[in-house]
């Protein structure tokens, strides 16, 4: 567990505490609580024993468990409508029980389609019982909770405070990747336009790396981890050669799961690719590894160093690298949506709906009283009860509450027609988006005499395909038979690979080929 104990002045940060902390084997697994007890004493004695003092929490949580889509959608006012709209398209989208998720979602760009305004949302769903179960560790640590988010949604941080990088500004023309590197996991990201726009995540972090360096080395975890971080993945030293290919060999597997998201997305993204790869994250500073990646993947690999507007007042542990996402999270205010926002809007309108439903009731008896006693009433008494009601009538709270009524009335007619747009999708959808083995036997022809398709990805809009061919040519020409075929809209050949195969020469290349026709209401 990583916890900063910090201040902010506007945009300025001061971190007073760093602590990188251990917590029993096992109490937490993919960012659930497996050991309520466990965590909640770690926690308590880092607190303790370092003297803190602070009573908010920001808590960011590290895991695989969430779900993640991209959708567009026509822009509403209403937030409350937006999100009645995304969790109907979600349930024709997604296979799971959306009851069963704490849903949050942001725009990250806006356009006009057929005279209509449209948005493009990204829509996260955190797990209910891990939500809960972080809202129950702030109750049993006695801290006032702020927010919950996931880690890589703090790098939107980085654009709205206008933060640097190792002094360097984040251009908003230029898309930039973000590889936070763990002990069990990678978590690749993508901002484009100040937004993170596209996120995964693997097991693959540095813990296979360890297990078979202990296991060749007869190592310790911890002296395996010590040797990855002294060996230089550049050195030329022969004596560390045996320790260097197992390490180079596991991070080939890292290089392959990166060229794998990087490949999508910018087929996806025509018209602007990543162009920068910053690492950051507690195993990062594996020496020689931004250049490593950068040799195999042609892209500009940095390490983040530095981090503008935040100052460590222990200099001896000034390592923002290992910190970087839990600093950005101290960067949220109340204006950031996050997992916890529709939380604290319902604590602060609690008691507006008690004194709501109080009037109501009281409306209803009072105009009962009157049904039953009209006729028994005197004249004195019935101006009396004319006067409350109109002193009730014009209220001020009472004409609120009427006026909210209106506005709810107004939302459920909305929503039907909204509902009726999604059937209407629905049915498009089911007539339009279909793509027959047609396209497969055509593909099957365009392959040249001297080409091979070793393998093959189909997605709701992209068909990708692993080659080898015997010469540029026959790839050349393979690219123009796909592009012939009327079913595909595009086909982009990122680069190719010189070799041999069966001692003759060959070239090895991935195509990406995206289909025309396709309705799109997610990333993947």
């Amino acid at each position: 567990i990583k916890m900063l104990d910090g201040s902010r002045s506007r945009n300025s940060l001061t971190i007073n505490r760093s602590i990188l902390m251990e917590v029993e084997r096992g109490s937490i697994d993919d960012g659930k609580i497996i050991d309520m007890d466990s965590v909640i004493e770690a926690i308590k004695q880092s607190i303790s024993e370092n003297n803190i003092k602070a009573k908010n929490a920001i808590f960011t949580i590290h895991t695989n468990s969430t779900v993640t889509r991209n959708i567009e959608l026509p822009v509403l006012k209403s937030k409350s409508d937006t999100m009645s709209m995304i969790k109907s398209e979600l349930s024709q989208l997604m296979p799971v029980d959306l009851n069963q998720y704490k849903l949050i979602y942001k725009k990250t760009e806006s356009f006009n389609a057929d005279g209509v305004e449209k948005g493009k949302y990204i829509v996260y769903g955190l797990p209910i019982f891990m939500f809960e179960q972080y809202v129950q560790l702030a109750e049993k640590l006695k801290l006032e909770l702020v927010a919950i988010e996931l880690a890589f949604n703090t790098l939107d941080k980085i654009y709205g405070k206008k933060l640097l990088i190792n002094n360097d500004t984040l251009k908003s023309g230029v898309i930039s990747a973000f590889l936070d590197i763990g002990y069990d996991s990678l978590t690749f990201s993508v901002l484009n336009n100040g937004k993170n726009d596209f996120s995964r995540s693997s097991q693959n972090g540095i813990k296979d790396i360890v297990k078979n360096l202990s296991a060749v080395l007869y190592l310790s975890d911890e002296e395996a981890i010590k040797e990855i971080q002294r060996i230089s993945l550049i050195s030329e030293d022969i004596t560390e050669i045996s320790k260097l290919n197992i390490i180079q060999e596991n991070i080939s597997i890292w290089i392959d799961e990166l060229s794998r998201y990087i490949r999508y997305y910018n087929s996806v993204n025509k018209e602007k690719q990543i162009e920068k790869i910053y690492l950051y994250g507690i195993y990062s500073n594996i020496k020689g590894l931004p250049e490593y990646i950068e040799s195999h993947i042609n892209i500009e690999t940095i390490l983040i160093e530095s981090l503008s507007n935040t100052v460590f007042r222990d200099k001896d542990k000034d390592d923002i690298t290992t910190y970087f996402s839990t600093a950005l999270a101290l960067h949220m205010d109340k204006r950031d949506i996050n997992f916890l926002t529709d939380v604290k809007k319902q604590r602060k309108s609690t008691f507006g709906r008690r004194v709501a439903i109080l009037g109501v009731s009281t409306a209803a008896i009072l105009a009962l009283a009157l049904a039953a006693y009209k006729y028994h009433i005197e004249k004195t008494s019935l101006e009396n009860d004319i006067a409350i009601y109109d002193a009730f009538i014009n209220d001020e709270d009472n004409i609120q509450l009427n006026k909210e009524a209106i506005a709810l009335k107004n939302k459920t007619e909305l929503m039907e027609k909204y509902m009726d747009e999604v059937k209407n999708i629905q049915i498009a959808i089911k007539n339009e988006d279909a793509v027959t083995t047609e396209i497969f036997r055509q593909m099957a022809a365009a392959v040249p005499f001297g080409t091979q398709i070793n393998a093959m990805t189909v997605n709701i809009d992209s068909i990708q395909l692993q080659c080898t061919s015997v010469s540029r040519e026959e790839a050349a020409q393979f690219e123009k038979n796909l592009n012939e075929i009327e079913y595909i809209d595009n086909v982009y050949i990122p680069a190719i690979v010189e070799g041999t195969e069966g001692g003759s020469q060959a070239f090895s290349y991935s195509v990406a080929c995206n289909l025309k026709d396709v309705i799109i209401n997610e990333a993947e």
